[in-house]
């Protein structure tokens, strides 16, 4: 008997461990999430405006550079990794806004994508909104957690 409570304890150890780790991984996308849009604006400005072709620069430029041994192959890969995340995110964009239309719920992700593609404040989304103050940022973590889903496919998910 006692070697029976001892498995069983060891069962549930081993299996509040895994929820934890879980919460953790859950928590990370969350987080990486909603960085990812907090940056989507700048991560634009860097695929529109990021020099990665020797024809995009003057002489002048491409000389300084060259002599600083800079390499254009890794702004090419990072203008193109960027440029495929926000092609995903503008993706599931519009599958948000599909949903929250089809759902007459079209001014929950007018908050969200005024607030991260608009860049605007919550509390100027709120005037425009003439809602509450804390209501786009209630409606952002929402649509957070279907965007992470969208972008991240099960390890979005909450609960596998």
């Amino acid at each position: 008997m006692q070697q029976e409570d001892k498995e069983v304890e060891i069962r549930k150890i081993v299996q509040d461990t895994m929820e934890a780790e879980r919460k953790i991984q859950r928590n990370r996308i969350l987080y990486n999430t909603r960085i990812l849009m907090e940056q989507y604006i700048e991560m634009r400005r860097h695929v529109e405006n990021a020099i990665s072709e020797v024809e995009e620069m003057d002489t002048t430029e491409f000389e300084s550079l060259m002599q600083e041994n800079t390499h254009l192959e890794s702004v090419r890969r990072t203008k193109l990794k960027t440029a495929m995340m926000i092609a995903n995110i503008d993706r599931a964009m519009e599958e948000l806004r599909q949903e929250y239309e089809d759902n007459r719920m079209l001014y929950k992700y007018e908050a969200f994508r005024l607030h991260y593609i608009d860049g605007k404040s919550f509390e100027e989304v709120a005037e425009i909104q003439n809602c509450g103050k804390n209501t786009p940022s209630r409606w952002s973590k929402e649509l957070i957690r279907k965007m992470s889903v969208k972008l991240f496919g099960i390890e979005g998910i909450e609960k596998w």
